[in-house]
């Protein structure tokens, strides 16, 4: 939102002026000092021992508002600046006269009033116009760099800057002051004016003083006019300006939704600017006098676990937010409550504001002035933890994000695993950037190790297959769009956490810390939390599309591993088209906003004719035909954790914990008595990825009296996504097939896969369940061919059967073992699974592997993985070095796709025609004509690898036939039909 429009509100709303409160509570001082310019008085009311005993003590106006939270020491001179007013108090309580202070500066807006007692304690509050305040923001990066503020109180003309600029030049010298000017301008953006810069069209506002990153300075301006329609702030540090855009700081309000273990309600906090204290709101209930203390915890809270109070545990939430290193230990921390918010850790809730002992339901509000919603020491992206009245952690969830969001992450798979999530604000570059790190190494023999460098890299991996052993090689230095100089020996003093200016942008190991990385998997050690002031996820040259590589222990600098940023694209399903004997229609949408974030469900439904009752997710997608809906077809409810349904209360009046993951109409009420239905709900307990993930499954609408209405497929929504289909065929000693799905997205990352399996034992095989593998090579289709301890696919080198290895430590898993991921598989009944750990695209396709299935240590049988998207095969001249890169480039040029759409399948390079002729099988992701695949052989866009009179592929040119001699070739038709198979289940 540029300036002008936020200038129509504060016109809009009416003038309210005069009125300044400045409100303590630190260093064992609490109060209010109450400024009135019409009155021209001040009234004083402050309480504490270091004042009360002091008679009178000194109050003494500063340049700078105060910065909760932000710092350990907020009120030296650095933070607060110089000190331009002081008033004698005789009192703790006292009215002051003013009028010489308003002389001076009759704005008091956006200052700090500092209390010195006697025995030398400081306590300081910012002073804060009492009627509403718009704050505007400009960054800026090259040659001077940091945060520009504009404040303006609702009504008035007049306004503040407020600034705190950095010098980047190499030898720490500062400009002694700098000219900041304001434009109009209409353009697009700062490149966009500057480009056509007319500098007579610039209005200056006065000259800031520049520091050097070991003393950044701050200055302060008071504009008489702060008019309408200012979009850019400029500089010109030398021949050139440098540019930054001006935008709205929004007010900050995010919430942590409780829903669990029988409480109800949200915990809402809200912070107007980094200048404003936090306001904390409780409304919770059902508490029942269960529930003691509450904090603030490191971490995001996970998918929702079993027990759910596992959830809370400190391997996954981690301990209390503490950035200051508070000292816990008593007597120095002080007991609850009776201190000011300063001595206590910044997530230590409760002990600020009472514990909740006594309560069985609650709704307050309190204010707080340790709880940052801005800047590093930001609780935003973290959690909350309930705990009981003894200190057990009883129930707990995220902190969500004042808005849209979008996010980015890196998969780490070998050595280290795990994932970094990159979460800011969507379209808002300015917002802070939440970093959270699972890490660790995925072989549970790995020595610990410290101090590891690691950076945003410019580049992705772009060697010939993403497994080469320099693939980190490849992704060139660190991300630095703004040119900092790191050769010099300055950069290592003046790159920290406290001047991240300073820094590369992508240098994160200096802007945050170095990490440390261990063999505990999942567990406390591995993760991280970064709150990251200047990176950017969205936009132009934004970090997407890069890499994050991890360099070795010691501050050592050799690559030892690396992974691409992909867009996180949130899960999303509905239900599709109905089958059954009702008559409704509308649909079920389930989406979530935000990486920890709840699932969404919006319920639009028609025509019920108040038949409905209950509505649930069933385990498998549906069977067209007139049993569609039936117990054999979609069996029961989902019910992972095992949930027994005799215990949960009745419809809509428990917590999402206490009925099944798919009992949607338990968690929130029937549909009885309705023929339109329309609602939103937000359900922690309801998964769409990782193992438990809803999607491929169906919804069934019952009647009234229990029995099966209508049902729907739930099937996956993701705009950008192209589908990839493959599937196993067994024929002999077991009989069925195993259909997998998945969609590549155009950046190279992919959804889960959906493994539907549908398999049965034949008479020669008396067992009911086996364990499953896939292996490296294909088995061609025989029973013969079967592997009898074949190698299990595992291009990662990940330990066999480790101990790291489970459901949602999948990345610490070979590859191609299913059955540490998800158990034995079924030999008497359909079954659905979803794997966050296969590929069907790329260069660790599992399509031209074999599926095997084994008893003991006894094969029973195998089946080839083959493709069910299109792919074709390519025959060309004999070349003495081949690249995987240029043919799938020169491929994807061909069919005018994205190269992340086609991929060489496993073991398909081969020598034909006595070694004159090369052939080579690729896979196309998606949707595509014949007629345009048809067309890769002769284009002369394919180079070196088009086809010749010898080298011609024989029987259908151009395209694979499977080693059974069927043609692989699937018109746009049979591929929807072959993605139906997911959610729909047709006979062979």
């Amino acid at each position: 939102m540029c300036l002008s429009a936020a200038f129509l509100l504060l016109t809009l709303c009416g003038p309210s002026f005069g009125q300044y409160l400045s409100r303590f509570n630190m260093a064992g001082i609490t109060g209010s000092v109450q400024f009135d310019s019409v009155q021209q008085t001040a009234a004083v009311n402050l309480s504490g021992p270091n004042i009360e005993t002091c008679g009178s003590f000194n109050l003494t106006l500063t340049e700078f508002p105060v910065m909760y939270g932000h710092v350990a020491q907020p009120c030296e001179k650095a933070h607060i600046g110089e000190r331009v007013f002081m008033l004698s108090v005789n009192s703790s309580v006292s009215v002051v006269n003013i009028s010489q202070l308003l002389q001076q500066i009759p704005n008091l807006e956006a200052r700090s009033l500092l209390v010195e007692s006697c025995n030398g304690i400081k306590a300081c509050a910012g002073v804060i116009a009492e009627s509403k305040v718009i704050t505007w923001q400009a960054r800026f990066f090259s040659v001077v760099a940091g945060n520009i503020y504009l404040r303006q109180v609702l009504g008035q003309p007049n306004g503040t800057l407020l600034s705190n600029l950095v010098s980047l030049n190499q030898n720490n010298s500062s400009f002694s002051n700098m000219s900041i000017f304001l434009s109009r301008s209409s353009a697009a953006s700062c490149e966009a004016l500057l480009g056509s810069l007319n500098p007579n069209s610039l209005i200056k506002s006065g000259q800031l003083m520049v520091g050097n990153p070991l003393e950044p300075v701050k200055s302060r301006l008071e504009i008489p006019s702060l008019d309408a329609g200012f979009r850019f702030a400029l500089f010109k540090p030398s021949a050139e300006y440098t540019c930054s855009e001006i935008r709205l700081l929004e007010p900050k309000h995010v919430s942590a939704l409780i829903d669990m273990r029988g409480v109800k309600g949200n915990i809402i906090f809200h912070q107007s600017s980094p200048f404003d204290l936090t306001t904390l709101s409780l409304n919770l209930t059902n508490l029942n006098r269960r529930v003691g203390p509450y904090h603030v915890h490191l971490f995001p809270t996970p998918q929702m676990r079993s027990p759910p109070e596992s959830t809370c545990s400190n391997d996954n939430v981690g301990g209390h937010w503490n950035p200051f290193d508070v000292n816990t230990q008593p007597p120095v921390y002080p007991p609850a409550p009776g201190s000011t918010h300063d001595y206590y850790e910044t997530g230590d809730l409760s002990s600020r504001h009472g514990l909740l002992s006594n309560a069985d339901d609650i709704q307050a509000s309190f204010t707080d002035w340790n709880l940052p919603l801005f800047g590093q020491n930001s609780i935003v992206g973290r959690s909350v933890v309930l705990h009981q009245p003894d200190g057990t952690r009883f129930l707990c969830s995220s902190i969500g994000y004042p808005g849209e969001v979008v996010t980015a992450r890196a998969i780490f798979q070998s050595p280290v695993v795990g994932t970094i999530l990159f979460t800011q604000l969507k379209e808002n570059p300015y917002s802070d950037v939440s970093v959270f790190l699972d890490l660790s190494y995925g072989r549970p023999n790995t020595p610990a190790t410290q101090k590891h460098h690691w950076h945003i890299h410019k580049y992705p991996i772009s060697t010939e297959t993403d497994n080469d052993e320099g693939c980190c090689l490849s992704t060139g230095g660190h991300w630095n769009p703004y040119n900092i100089n790191t050769s010099v020996s300055s950069y290592n003093v003046n790159c920290r956490p406290e001047c991240p200016f300073a820094c590369e942008i992508g240098d994160l190991s200096s802007k945050h810390k170095m990490l440390n990385l261990s063999a505990n998997v999942g567990k406390l050690p591995s993760k991280n939390f970064f709150t990251d002031t200047t990176a950017w996820v969205s936009g132009l040259s934004s970090m997407i599309g890069r890499s994050v590589v991890i360099h070795g222990p010691n501050e050592t600098t050799p690559r030892i591993a690396c992974a691409n940023i992909t867009l996180l694209r949130f899960p999303s399903c509905q239900t599709g088209s109905w089958h059954g004997s009702g008559t409704s229609g509308g649909n079920v949408n389930f989406f979530q906003l935000s990486p920890q974030g709840p699932t969404n469900i919006h319920v639009s439904l028609t025509n019920l004719e108040a038949k409905a009752g209950g509505y649930h997710v069933h385990l498998l997608p549906v069977t067209s035909g007139a049993e569609a809906c039936s117990n054999e077809n979609v069996m029961g409810h989902f019910n992972p954790y095992g949930v027994n349904i005799s215990t949960s209360p009745s419809p809509g009046n428990g917590t999402v914990d206490q009925y099944e993951i798919g009992d949607i109409s338990g968690k929130f009420g029937s549909l009885a008595d309705q023929n339109q239905f329309e609602n939103h709900y937000k359900d922690s307990n309801m998964p769409l990825s990782g193992p438990n993930s809803i999607i491929g499954r169906s919804l069934v609408i019952h009647y009234r009296n229990g029995s099966r209405m209508q049902c729907a497929d739930i099937t996956a929504m993701n705009s950008d996504g192209y589908w990839i289909i493959a599937r196993a065929i067994f024929n002999s000693s077991v009989k069925g097939k195993v259909i997998l799905s998945q969609q590549s997205f155009p950046d190279g990352s992919f959804s889960d896969v959906t493994l539907l399996v549908d398999l049965r034992e034949s008479n020669t095989v008396n067992v009911t369940n086996a364990s499953w593998y896939i292996t490296e090579s294909l088995v061609n289709g025989t029973v013969a061919g079967c592997p009898g301890n074949g190698v299990i696919y595992n291009p990662y080198n990940m330990s066999a059967q480790s101990s790291n290895c489970a459901p949602l430590t999948y990345l610490a898993c070979e590859v191609g073992d299913l059955t540490s991921r998800h158990g034995s598989v079924s030999l008497t009944q359909r079954q659905l699974f979803t794997d966050a750990n296969l590929q069907l695209a790329g260069d660790y396709t599992v399509i031209y592997r074999s599926l095997v299935l084994k008893v003991g240590n006894k094969t029973i049988d195998c089946a080839d993985i083959v493709p069910g998207s299109l792919s074709a095969q390519q025959m060309f001249p004999s070349m003495t070095k081949f690249s995987r890169y240029d043919f799938r480039k020169r491929v994807a040029d061909v069919l005018g796709v994205p190269m992340s759409r086609v991929s060489i399948l496993p073991g398909s390079f081969s020598t034909m025609e006595g070694g004159k002729c090369q052939q080579v099988t690729f896979l196309v992701s998606g949707d595509m004509s014949l007629q345009k695949l048809s067309a890769v052989k002769d284009s002369e866009m394919m180079g070196m690898y088009k086809q010749n009179e010898l080298c011609v592929k024989s029987g259908v040119a151009g395209f694979l036939t499977s080693h059974c001699g069927t043609v692989h070739v699937f018109t746009l038709t049979i591929i929807y039909l072959l993605h139906s198979l997911l959610v729909r289940w047709t006979s062979q």
